[in-house]
């Protein structure tokens, strides 16, 4: 998180709103939503970070996958 937020210039309530449709690989980017003031901008990603964050979503949609296949995911009780 702080590696994304000193790389592409991020604010803390940026960093937090962020959603993986909000960052573009193939152009570099990172869309803002609602920053400071309000406004939308689009900042660079670091292109030492698009490694590591691909692997992060990667990790993270098998980990989703995994909890959708329980029983007790898929019920709504606590295990």
């Amino acid at each position: 998180m702080a590696c994304i937020m000193y790389g592409s210039g991020l604010r803390r309530i940026e960093l937090i709103r962020l959603r993986v449709n909000d960052i573009d690989f193939d152009f570099g980017h990172i869309r803002i939503w609602n920053g400071k003031g309000y406004k939308h901008r689009i900042v660079t990603l670091a292109p030492e970070l698009t490694s590591a964050l691909k692997h992060q979503i990667e990790k993270v949609k098998i980990l989703l996958e995994e909890d959708q296949q329980s029983a007790e995911y898929a019920a709504g009780h606590p295990a």
